[in-house]
């Protein structure tokens, strides 16, 4: 194997045991020398590819959140523009964070300790979710300007709707997840995008849920 190759896999290593351990006891309750052990990697290689702990966290932030992006996000909004695309994003995003549980939660555990006392981490989700809302934001503008959706929508508005709705659902099922059925749940939130967005023409035609009893 060459050296290039070694150390692509001995970064690899150390991501993912990073991962497993920021997700169980969060970034501070997390050793350098703890992430060393579980990964089988020298701490001092864990500092020649990363710099300091302080680095290999925001390393694991961009490699998780990166994944998400690219894999689920990009892809699915650059295949269309209409509203079925937004319940195709999140039928995505249930089917990934049931496939990549860890991740899931390091997202919310490193998002409470960033709020509590990681004004560095903080900083990096405000990019991460501005990012995130960005994505949505030119998807609603071109929606639109096609006119696949509501001429009355706020793009900036749905978008931060959209990225809160999903991270709500995620956080109550990874709470409990006994009682909440994300795939439902999502599901629901894919048929309010779908119809609250289409243009006024679509929502009249759609069948209107019935209420028992009246």
């Amino acid at each position: 194997m060459k050296k290039s190759e070694q150390a692509a896999a001995s970064k690899k290593r150390i991501l993912d045991a990073a991962v497993r351990l920021f997700a169980e006891k969060g970034y501070k309750h997390s050793g350098v020398q703890e992430i060393s052990e579980a990964s089988g990697v020298s701490r001092g290689s864990i500092f020649w590819h990363f710099g300091s702990k302080e680095g290999l966290l925001f390393a694991v932030v961009d490699h998780c959140f990166s994944a998400w992006e690219n894999e689920v996000l990009v892809p699915l909004l650059g295949e269309g523009t209409g509203p079925e695309s937004i319940g195709q994003v999140v039928r995505s995003h249930v089917a990934f964070v049931k496939s990549s549980p860890e991740v899931g939660r390091l997202f919310f555990v490193m998002l409470f300790e960033g709020l509590a006392a990681q004004p560095k981490l903080l900083e990096k989700y405000r990019e991460l979710h501005q990012r995130f809302r960005g994505y949505g934001r030119s998807w609603i503008q071109n929606a639109m300007a096609a006119g696949q959706l509501r001429a009355d929508v706020d793009p900036e508005a749905a978008a931060s709707a959209i990225v809160g709705a999903l991270g709500g659902a995620h956080y109550q099922w990874l709470m409990d997840p006994e009682r909440v059925d994300i795939e439902q749940v999502d599901a629901a939130l894919a048929k309010v995008f779908e119809r609250g967005l289409a243009p006024a023409q679509s929502s009249r035609s759609s069948s209107r849920p019935t209420v028992s009893g009246t």
